[in-house]
């Protein structure tokens, strides 16, 4: 990648209102008020990039159902689509994969 295109990826990143999409380094969990909250699921993310080809954002880091013990955190990544379903930020000390 040239210094250029890592440049524009950062002013990206960085002009991002933390309400317009994941966050490195928060946890969230799914916001359906008319679904058990032991039936959501958590996604902590670790690392924010965009697509290369088209400029998406994608979050990258770890989901689980929100009853399920710590062994149950399985890696993913989270697109725009995903952000439009509507998160929550959550407590990180009890939700770390």
């Amino acid at each position: 990648m040239s210094d250029t295109f890592d440049s524009a990826i950062g002013r990206f990143l960085d002009a991002m209102d933390h309400a317009d999409f994941f966050t490195a380094g928060h946890t969230y969990i799914q916001n359906k008020p008319y679904k058990a909250p032991e039936l959501l699921d958590l996604f902590r993310c670790v690392h924010v990039a965009t697509n290369p080809r088209n400029g998406e954002p994608r979050a990258f880091g770890f989901a689980k159902p929100s009853n399920a013990g710590d062994d149950a955190w399985y890696s993913t990544a989270l697109g725009p689509s995903q952000w439009a379903s509507k998160w929550v930020e959550v407590d990180t000390e009890k939700t770390e994969p």
